[in-house]
């Protein structure tokens, strides 16, 4: 329903009409439904939103890397990318050294190693803010712009994602938290932790 929600905000700031599903059988529609999913991952490895980041202790792999770091680590393959590694579960320890390389692995010297990882699952963008799914909505309404609406409101849908973005990296500071991942999911998550003062619910749109 969010990725509808995105896509309907996003005809309606280039002046379209609104779709009514992702799979109805018009240009606007196909548009939307081809780069919304996309566009979603850039804004969430852009900055860590709170309802899609997840701490995790990592597996660690018998094959150790060629050369440069000691160790190697198996991500989740439901990670978009990762923001830090640190090698205590204290959220409090400094931030150490890696790589991210293929194979969904981290190099790192670290042991044992926990990280802070982005992910991607439709339904949790049903936690996401409103102020989220603007910028989403800003960022695809300039991707699909063309030809589909004139110049000159996929030129304003760029120009105003920017400005979007920032207020949604603003609203997600204010309550920011650690996610607590399902039980059928495949990581290894940490004890559910939150930082002082910051609330255990990022907020429902």
């Amino acid at each position: 329903m969010s990725l509808l929600i995105i896509s309907q905000k996003a005809c309606r700031k280039l002046g379209l009409k609104e779709i009514s599903s992702l799979t109805q059988g018009t240009n606007s529609a196909r548009r939307c439904n081809a780069a919304v999913v996309q566009i979603v991952k850039e804004l969430l490895c852009a900055h860590p939103f709170s309802f899609a980041t997840e701490w995790l202790e990592l597996t660690l792999l018998e094959a150790a890397p060629a050369f440069g770091y000691e160790l190697a680590y198996q991500i989740t393959a439901e990670c978009e990318c990762v923001v830090d590694v640190r090698e205590s579960a204290d959220l409090k320890a400094p931030i150490i050294d890696f790589e991210e390389v293929r194979g969904k692995k981290i190099y790192t010297d670290a042991s044992p190693a926990y990280a802070r990882i982005v992910v991607y699952y439709e339904s949790d963008l049903g936690k996401a803010k409103a102020d989220f799914l603007d910028a989403a909505a800003f960022k695809l309404a300039a991707e699909i712009g063309p030809p589909l609406a004139r110049m000159e409101e996929g030129q304003t849908a760029l120009k105003n994602y920017g400005l979007a973005f920032e207020l949604a990296k603003l609203s997600d500071a204010k309550s920011n938290h650690v996610r607590v991942q399902d039980e059928n999911r495949t990581s290894t998550i940490l004890a559910a932790r939150e930082y002082p003062g910051m609330t255990a619910d990022g907020g429902d749109v």
